[in-house]
């Protein structure tokens, strides 16, 4: 689909991200006067991340040559955690107790196929580990 302001191709609604970050920006600002810090989209923090990672890569300091075989890995890794999904969007506290039946593992026909059977006594939703508020319910009840 197109946007209706510019004409360039977007994945998302009438209008790219750039449209959309015009069209919001008093609300941005607002915010971030409100909260006193910048606020904007994860996905431009996300893209600022990973220009700084080209930068350091493309830099010829020392610094830059060992971080080169790491921040690929890191950054693929930071797009598909499923950690940072639930950390970032779903503002969910960090797991500590492993699920009974995958042991901290997480379940990667779920993560790769989007189905797979439940086994009985899993209380992790494929992630190996489970969620702070099934703890809670768990030792209520």
């Amino acid at each position: 689909m197109k946007c209706k302001l510019c004409d360039t191709w977007t994945r998302r609604g009438n209008l790219c991200r750039d449209c959309r970050m015009v069209e919001k920006q008093n609300e941005l600002d607002a915010l971030t006067e409100y909260f006193g810090e910048i606020v904007a989209p994860l996905s431009v923090v996300c893209d600022a991340i990973v220009d700084w990672a080209r930068c350091i890569q493309q830099g010829d300091t020392e610094h830059g040559k060992e971080y080169t075989q790491h921040l690929d890995h890191i950054i693929m890794d930071i797009r598909k955690s499923g950690l940072m999904n639930r950390l970032v969007y779903w503002g969910e506290k960090v797991r500590t107790e492993k699920c009974p039946v995958h042991q901290g593992k997480m379940d990667t026909c779920l993560w790769a196929l989007g189905v797979s059977p439940i086994p009985d006594g899993c209380l992790c939703d494929g992630s190996g580990w489970i969620p702070v508020e099934t703890k809670k319910t768990q030792r209520d009840s």
